[in-house]
C-alpha cells in the first residue's frame, strides 16, 4: 500500500486528504428553495429602496403639498437615508448577534413597514396641519432609513449561507440589484401618482402614493413572515458548515 502511493508521489496522509475532500464534497447539496429566499430577499430590498427617492421627482409638488414649506425642508426626506445609514448598520451589526438570517430581515421588514405607515398616517393629516403631517412623514422616514442597511449588508449573507461556492458571485449580484431597482421604481410612479399641478391631485396622489408603497411593505413583510427560512437543512459548502457551527455556539439558528 505504501509502495503504491510512493509510486503516484503522494504520501499517504496527502492520499487520504483527497480522499475526504472529495467524500466531504459531495456531501454538500443546495436545495431549490435558495431561490424563493432570494426572490422574497429582493421583494423586500425593493420594498425599502423604493421609499428613497419618493420626493425628488416631484420636489415642487411637495411644496405645494405642505404649504410652500423650504425646500430644504423636502430634500431633507431623500437625504435622511445617507444620515441614516451608519446608526442602521450599527442597529443591524447588534441583530445579526443575537438572530438568524430570518430573524434580521423579519425586523428590518419590520421597520420598513412601521415606517410606512408613520408616512400614510402623516398624509391623512396634511389638511388639519401641514407641519405636523410633515413631521410624522419625516418620522417614517427615518424608521425606513434605518431598515435600509439590513437590506444593503445582506448580499453575501444571502449568498454563503443558501448558494454553493459556484454560485454566489450571482447570487450576490441578483441581490444586490434589489436597491437599484426599487430606487428606480420609486423614482418613476411619483409622476404617475401626481401628475398635475392642482392641490385636489396633488393631495390625493401623494396619498395614494404613500399608500401603495405601505401595501408593497407589508405584503413583503408577510410573505417573508410566511416563507422566509434562515439556513436550509444542510449547508450548502464547507464555509457554511464552519459558519453554522460559529452561530450555534452562540445560540443563533
Amino acid at each position: 500500500m505504501a509502495g503504491r502511493d510512493l509510486d503516484s508521489g503522494l504520501s499517504p496522509l496527502i492520499a487520504n486528504q483527497d480522499t475526504n475532500e472529495v467524500e466531504e464534497a459531495k456531501s454538500y447539496q443546495v436545495y431549490s428553495y435558495r431561490w424563493v429566499v432570494l426572490i422574497l430577499f429582493v421583494f423586500s430590498g425593493v420594498a425599502n429602496a423604493m421609499v428613497l427617492l419618493t420626493w425628488a421627482p416631484i420636489t415642487d409638488k411637495a411644496q405645494t403639498y405642505w404649504d410652500n414649506i423650504n425646500i430644504t425642508a423636502v430634500n431633507l426626506l431623500s437625504v435622511i437615508f445617507q444620515i441614516c445609514y451608519v446608526p442602521g448598520t450599527l442597529l443591524a451589526l447588534r441583530f445579526s448577534e443575537r438572530f438568524s438570517l430570518r430573524g434580521l430581515l423579519l425586523r428590518g421588514g419590520i421597520l420598513t413597514s412601521v415606517g410606512c405607515i408613520f408616512r400614510v398616517i402623516g398624509a391623512s393629516v396634511v389638511d388639519s396641519s401641514a407641519s405636523g403631517s410633515y413631521a410624522l412623514v419625516l418620522f417614517g422616514t427615518i424608521f425606513v432609513g434605518l431598515s435600509q442597511p439590513f437590506y444593503l449588508n445582506m448580499p453575501a449573507k444571502i449568498a454563503s449561507t443558501w448558494f454553493g461556492v459556484k454560485e454566489r458571485d450571482i447570487a450576490t449580484t441578483l441581490c444586490s440589484l434589489a436597491n437599484p431597482l426599487g430606487s428606480a421604481i420609486g423614482s418613476l410612479i411619483p409622476a404617475m401618482f401626481v401628475s398635475s399641478d392642482s392641490d385636489h391631485n396633488i393631495e390625493i396622489g401623494i396619498r395614494n402614493l404613500l399608500l401603495v408603497q405601505m401595501i408593497v411593505a407589508l405584503v413583503a413583510l408577510a410573505t417573508s413572515f410566511a416563507f422566509l427560512k434562515s439556513q436550509p437543512d444542510t449547508p450548502p459548502s464547507a464555509s457554511s458548515a464552519q459558519m453554522r457551527e460559529m452561530k450555534s455556539t452562540r445560540g443563533i439558528n
